[in-house]
């Protein structure tokens, strides 16, 4: 499980709580996920467009889970209801089996244990 913070988290917690290695952080996720598509990784994410991209651009379809649903409080201030109708109709278009869209923390904390 690779965990990767925001270019602009000046924390690594995952690091820091042995969740996940540190890694540069510096590289963009966009270029990672470029070079790296796997299909025995778990791309995890609040609502990044990096992990939207894979599947618009080169039509992806590797294992995400968004955690826009599942989080208390609004991922984006500006925009937030609008961002998350974006969403939606993401989700709605581009579902598959590979991505999951938790409704709470429990919920994901279940599909992680499935996962595993």
């Amino acid at each position: 499980l690779y965990i990767k913070p925001h270019p602009r988290n000046t924390i690594h917690r995952p690091f820091a709580y042995g969740l996940s290695p540190r890694k540069a952080d510096s590289v963009p996720f966009e270029l990672m996920l470029l070079n790296n598509v796997r299909d025995d990784t778990v791309y995890i994410t609040v609502d990044s467009g990096s992990l939207i991209s894979p599947r618009i651009i080169f039509e992806e379809d590797v294992l995400t889970i968004l955690l826009y649903k599942a989080i208390t409080g609004k991922s984006h201030i500006h925009g937030a209801n609008e961002f998350s109708d974006y969403m939606d109709k993401f989700v709605e278009q581009y579902k598959s089996p590979q991505l999951l869209i938790p409704g709470s923390l429990e919920e994901y904390r279940c599909i992680l244990l499935h996962l595993k």
